[in-house]
Parts: C-alpha cells; structure tokens; sequence
C-alpha cells in the first residue's frame, strides 16, 4: 500500500532522550510534570514514535522535549497522541505515535539536521555493530 505519511520517518535508535507529559493546566504550575516517555523510536518533521511507560489516550494533547546529545540541540514542542498501543513483549510498555503542533520552521530545520545524520553512510557504518547493555557481545542492528 502507498505509504499517505507527508514526511518519511527515521530511525534515531534510542539517540533522541524525550520528555512526555499531558497538557493540563497543573502541568504548567509545575505538577504533575513526571515524564511519561522511555524513548523516541523514530522521527520525522510531522511527529514522533516514542516508546512509553504507560498507556497514553488517543487524542490527548501532550508537551515534548526531544534532545539529541550529538547535536547538543533540544526542541519543545506540544503534540496530540494519534494512537497509542502495547508492545508485544511487555505489560509495561507501550507505543504511542505522537503528530507535532504547530512546529516552529527553526525546529523544523532541526530535525531536517538530524535526519541527514541518521541516514547518512557514516552512521549506518558506526551503529552496524552495537553492544547488548550488560554485555560485551556484538549484535548486527537491522
């Protein structure tokens, strides 16, 4: 089938740190402001795939922080949860596919820096083998 997404994912492979948490008049105070997010799947300039800790309902709107330590960049932004679904090896985990809110044009760019990275023949080459945390094997990434 014809893939209807307007900007093509990719992977950041855990390399993005996310902050998630529901838009609600407390969080602004302040409250309620604990992180709901493990990890970003993938990305792309019209949203995110992140990995969660809890359940997140279809159609809430949620803040975000995304940070990527190779490029010492950060960006804020508000989303709206397009679905949000278990992962099939665990009870408590889940994935939740995040669409971008009114995403400034500089943010844009941001992510336009990224994906030339994550796409690039010299990334591909350095995260070909990477280690299993814990142990000193190598795993070929697919």
């Amino acid at each position: 089938p014809e893939n209807l997404r307007r900007w093509p994912r990719f992977k950041v492979n855990d390399a993005a740190a996310v902050v998630l948490y529901p838009e609600k008049l407390r969080n602004f105070m302040g409250l309620g402001r604990s992180n709901r997010a493990k990890a970003a799947v993938n990305l792309s300039e019209g949203g995110v795939l992140v990995r969660t800790k809890e359940k997140l309902a279809e159609g809430a709107r949620v803040r975000l922080t995304i940070s990527i330590e190779k490029f010492s960049d950060r960006f804020d932004c508000a989303g709206l949860v397009r679905w949000c679904c278990a992962a099939a090896p665990s009870d408590s985990e889940f994935y939740a596919g995040i669409s971008f809110l009114d995403l400034p044009a500089g943010d844009t760019k941001k992510i336009e820096k990224m994906r030339s990275w994550f796409t690039s023949a010299e990334h591909r080459a350095k995260s070909r083998f990477r280690h299993k945390p814990g142990g000193s094997s190598a795993v070929a990434e697919e």
